[in-house]
């Protein structure tokens, strides 16, 4: 399996040291460029940043944005408190502590002009989205739920390898856990408020956890320890 590792960050400003830049192919498989037009294209490489994050360097991703030591997660149906169904869910199966890296939002980068769908994610201070597929598994699948978060995105920048003499500060879309996530528990985050503004969806309250998975993972572990389980995720909703 292939991974994309997060490059390092050189300690004394050389580019000589090794793992401190990206190839270009390697980030395109995380952030595809090819449906920008030249001229987007050329906007985007020079939109740049000042400098690179270090905080998740070494890291390892999968093509698909999930970080490798959190790949675990999995599609779940999700339903609001009410009882609505609200389509699919992300869940762990297994603990994702605090500070852990989730993974990255993967997809096409495409200019703000052309956005138009509920997986776009505004690269802030740019007027640039990464486009992600909904038929494919990733952080884009995080639904929002006010009840609990326990996942927030930052920006950070790498060193990309554009030509073999060139290289540029690109962004990246980081989600990073920030309250440590339980086996079977619903990862969460919270849209920003251009996503209500579109006044498509209705912003509902939704389970923070599969009971589905606690009961099938209670023949394994035990009745007992499944229920205090079950009882800590419904102290979460308190």
């Amino acid at each position: 399996m292939h991974t994309i590792m997060i490059p390092h960050v050189a300690t004394d400003g050389s580019e000589e040291e090794e793992n401190i830049t990206m190839s270009l192919d390697d980030y395109e498989k995380l952030m595809s460029l090819k449906k920008l037009s030249k001229e987007d294209r050329e906007q985007f490489l020079g939109a740049g940043g000042k400098k690179a994050d270090s905080e998740h360097a070494g890291e390892e991703l999968l093509e698909n944005g999930i970080a490798k030591t959190a790949d675990g997660i999995l599609l779940e149906p999700q339903k609001s408190l009410m009882g609505t169904d609200v389509g699919q869910g992300v869940i762990s199966s297994h603990r994702i502590d605090v500070g852990s890296l989730v993974g990255v939002y993967a997809g096409e980068v495409i200019h703000e002009r052309q956005s138009n769908g509920n997986y776009d994610y505004l690269i802030d201070g740019t007027q640039f989205c990464v486009s992600a597929n909904p038929e494919t598994i990733g952080v884009h699948r995080i639904n929002d739920n006010p009840v609990v978060t326990n996942v927030q995105c930052h920006i950070g920048h790498v060193l990309v390898r554009v030509a073999a003499d060139e290289t540029k500060l690109l962004p990246l879309l980081f989600f990073v856990c920030v309250r440590t996530i339980h086996p079977y528990e619903y990862l969460s985050l919270e849209y920003d408020h251009h996503y209500w503004a579109q006044g498509e969806w209705e912003r509902l309250p939704l389970f923070v956890v599969s009971f589905k998975r606690l009961a099938q993972n209670a023949s394994l572990h035990g009745i007992s320890s499944a229920r205090e389980t079950a009882r800590q995720y419904l102290r979460l909703a308190e």
